[in-house]
């Protein structure tokens, strides 16, 4: 029985073409509009995440120097310094986080006759997971590097093409200000969105143990800036309870008075705002105008559905009337008008859903043509949700149109002849 309802719905539909394809465009947009619009912006959250030249994890507090208050200014102040890192590192307050201090140079390299300014910064094992940083040929710094201060670096992106000319860089040698490196690791292509000339990037980076560094080139071991971590994100284990890991404002909160203490209380430092929270809520916001305005484009597709199968049901008067006349039950009526709203309504949600995907495709290639780094996020659930939200609208934007159709007194039907 159903087979026939829809088969009936089909042939009326068809009828109207240009009604039904009107009613179909609005269902067709509304869903496209939705998949398109989840994948750009998961496209978008996942190119900012990979090409973050900062410390990507939502939990590191970022320490950096300052300027102290004026009333402080002469009173006995200390920098920022390795060893800061190290008291904070073995404070028992701080629930045994992991504490990393950064240096780095501006500097010319040379390899023969080719020569490029890049930055030379001092890392750790552990920057490679805090920067998201991928190793394309050789290795990252070690733990043993940085035990017998060994002159190794790995060389990012841009300057291993530049410097060796797509050559192999693996077991060259590299100079830097008058200190020869031997290069073990090649980074992968870590490009920012947009274009910059500072070679602060990792594409334009020089990276050493940060041992090596001090003993080079930073002999006072200080340092531009503090990462504190806590040690159970670090590890992927669970936060004691209790633990300052489990909330980040008390976390920061110790930080700020582990290093007053360390630095006679003048504050010449600051803690870095909390800007993947700021991110998060900027993205948070995107989601919901989105979602709100794909939302009121499948409410009003849902309107003019219901408005075809209004003018639908009253050209179809006498039609009506002749079934009832010959058995047919108001349900029956009811269903078939039901049959037709859904019918173009999930069609409008498959045309829509796969619709969709290909402009996201499609999208995905212009962007990373122009930006060079987009992935393609084609979600499952938002396909789903889209057609579901297209027979839900066809079944609540066509319950009225059919039940109107529905209660049409037989004799005022057949009388419209």
């Amino acid at each position: 029985m159903m087979a026939a309802d829809f088969s009936r719905a089909l042939a009326a539909l068809r009828q109207q073409p240009v009604r039904s394809a009107l009613a179909l465009l609005g269902i067709v947009l509304g869903t496209s509009s939705l998949v398109l619009l989840v994948a750009l912006l998961g496209g978008g959250e996942a190119a900012l995440l990979a090409t973050s030249q900062d410390a990507s994890e939502s939990d590191v507090v970022v320490v950096r120097s300052a300027e102290p208050p004026p009333a402080q200014r002469r009173h006995t102040r200390r920098p920022l310094s390795r060893a800061d890192a190290a008291q904070l590192s073995a404070s028992s307050a701080l629930g045994g986080a992991w504490v990393g201090a950064e240096h780095s140079r501006t500097s010319m390299a040379h390899a023969g006759a080719r020569k490029k300014r890049v930055t030379v910064a001092s890392v750790e094992p552990e920057s490679r997971s805090l920067y998201r940083i991928e190793v394309a040929r050789g290795r990252f710094v070690s733990a043993a590097d940085l035990e017998r201060r060994a002159h190794v670096c790995v060389l990012g992106f841009e300057v291993a093409q530049e410097l060796f000319a797509g050559e192999s860089a693996l077991g060259r040698s590299l100079r830097i200000d008058g200190d020869v490196w031997q290069v073990v690791g090649v980074l992968a292509d870590k490009p920012m969105l947009g274009n910059t000339d500072s070679t602060g990037i990792w594409n334009r980076k020089v990276l050493v143990p940060e041992t090596t560094f001090d003993a080079t080139y930073n002999p006072e071991r200080s340092a531009e800036r503090l990462l504190v971590r806590p040690r159970a994100a670090a590890v992927g284990a669970v936060p004691e309870r209790g633990a300052p890991s489990a909330d980040l404002p008390l976390l920061r909160r110790f930080i700020a008075g582990s290093l007053l203490r360390l630095h006679y209380g003048v504050r010449d430092f600051n803690l870095q705002p909390e800007n993947h929270a700021q991110e998060e809520l900027i993205l948070l916001v995107l989601r919901v105008l989105l979602f709100g305005a794909t939302l009121i484009s499948l409410g009003v597709s849902g309107i003019n559905i219901m408005n075809v199968m209004l003018v639908s049901a009253s050209e179809r008067t006498v039609e009506i009337g002749i079934r009832r006349a010959v058995g047919a039950t108001p349900r029956r009526i009811a269903r078939q008008f039901l049959c037709e709203a859904l019918v173009l309504s999930g069609a409008g949600g498959l045309i829509g859903v796969s619709l969709g995907a290909g402009l996201a495709a499609v999208a995905t290639l212009v962007l990373r043509r122009v930006l060079g780094s987009w992935a393609l996020h084609i979600e499952p659930w938002a396909m789903a949700l889209g057609f579901g939200a297209s027979l839900t609208i066809g079944v609540v934007f066509g319950l009225y149109p059919a039940l109107r159709a529905a209660r049409l007194d037989v004799v005022q039907a057949l009388r419209n002849e």
